[in-house]
């Protein structure tokens, strides 16, 4: 914490460091929460090491107000609260970090020194309140209570009390500093013979070497200054924000974010149409296949869910539907339409083929071979196709068939024959 003074007391005597008065939109509460907690106070640093009472309650370069904890870091475990003293808008907050340390540098502990996150502040929290900033550091390890963009209220705990960075005990550091200026620019929130404060920061400042009042201004938070009521596109193209009486609100876009006219919001793209099917990407399970999209004809057993329903349709093979193969005819070829049996009359006249009933039709019902995949063929015509499904019987329809062409041709032979002999006879 010394080491940090010095160095901003090298600034400060360069003249690079200055101090300015400002009216908030909004005075500070108490940013402790305990009330017996503090045992000593070191003020913001006017130069000579004189604080703003004109004591030496301070450090060289000291650029803000230190509130040490009573019984120091043996009291940390304790968890003794660090809270908002104005509502506003986390914009950092810093946790994860060593907080015991004992002075600023190595010797005080691993992970000590002003080379931790935030020059020195380690585990720490800032608040956006419009016009300027407050800054919480120091913080205990694994005490931070809030996120980057959470909006918080006067009095909410931001974390505990700790002595992490650059740091020779357990304390809070307060710090409020106009916004973008960095330490180029400070406020001495008090109020004194030599604070250049002209109206005290706080509701109620309290006495010097004491606490302030926790009573907090009724105000809403302020939302950041470079955000407005209007959305508005990151710099990526990635999301839209935008803040109304002190909330902000981001929505991701995950096709990318449409600049409007200034007086109208930004807005997130719609998803593109990639295959031109008429559905758009975000509802389209598979943007990159024109026949598939919801709605689209689902035709079963080609393992690809056309109509995105999640998952293929299943092949009945008891029905002849748009997909069903034809009639068989008496050469063995099938023409279109449901019911699929051989046409009567396929056998000739002296005997049927084998495995068909009179008339020439193919057994119905049964477990039959011709049936298609799945299907026990119980009340259904035999020699059913279905379009699409792969089926198992059309290897045993094939040796039928087979052996029907073979008698066929049989019989043929032999009436051939007999018709010369007769011939023969009779010449």
């Amino acid at each position: 914490m010394r080491a940090l003074s010095r160095a901003l007391a090298v600034l400060s005597s360069a003249g690079t460091i200055a101090f300015s008065t400002v009216t908030l939109g909004q005075s500070y509460s108490t940013p402790v929460g305990c009330e017996d907690c503090i045992v000593y106070w070191y003020y913001v640093d006017h130069g000579d090491r004189t604080d703003y009472d004109c004591g030496t309650a301070t450090y060289p370069g000291h650029t803000g107000s230190d509130y040490s904890l009573r019984g120091g870091n043996g009291a940390i475990d304790e968890g003794y609260e660090i809270v908002a003293a104005a509502a506003g808008v986390v914009t950092t907050a810093v946790d994860g970090n060593f907080d015991r340390c004992t002075s600023c540098g190595p010797e005080g502990g691993d992970g000590c020194g002003t080379n931790t996150p935030g020059g020195g502040f380690a585990n720490y929290v800032v608040l956006d309140h419009g016009t300027h900033t407050t800054v919480y550091g120091h913080m205990r390890q694994g005490s931070v209570a809030v996120a980057v963009g959470d909006s918080v209220a006067c009095g909410q705990v931001l974390g505990h009390i700790g002595s992490a960075g650059c740091s020779s005990g357990a304390h809070l550091h307060f710090e409020p500093r106009l916004k973008n200026a960095g330490y180029g620019q400070l406020l001495d929130p008090y109020v004194g013979g030599c604070s250049p404060t002209e109206q005290s920061l706080w509701v109620e400042q309290g006495p010097y070497r004491g606490m302030p009042g926790d009573t907090c201004e009724d105000s809403q938070p302020a939302c950041p200054a470079e955000m407005g009521r209007l959305w508005t596109c990151s710099s990526d193209g990635s999301a839209r924000s935008r803040c109304i009486d002190g909330t902000t609100s981001t929505e991701t876009c995950e096709w990318g974010c449409t600049a409007a006219a200034s007086d109208a919001d930004d807005a997130c793209a719609l998803a593109p149409d990639g295959d031109g099917d008429g559905v758009r990407a975000d509802t389209d399970c598979d943007d990159t296949l024109e026949t598939t999209h919801p709605g689209a004809v689902d035709v079963c057993g080609d393992e690809i869910d056309q109509d995105c329903s999640g998952s293929d349709a299943i092949c009945d093979p008891g029905t002849g539907g748009a997909n069903t193969g034809g009639v068989g005819t008496t050469d063995g070829a099938s023409s279109s339409g449901g019911g699929g049996e051989v046409g009567a009359g396929g056998a000739p006249a002296g005997g049927a083929p084998p495995n068909s009933s009179s008339g020439g039709a193919l057994p119905t019902g049964g477990s039959s071979s011709l049936n298609a995949t799945g299907g026990s063929g119980s009340g259904a015509a035999s020699g059913q196709v279905q379009a699409g499904c792969q089926c198992a019987w059309r290897g045993g329809t094939d040796r039928r068939l087979g052996a029907f062409s073979a008698s066929l041709l049989g019989i043929l032979v032999y009436v051939t024959r007999g018709r010369r002999r007769f011939r023969s006879a009779l010449e």
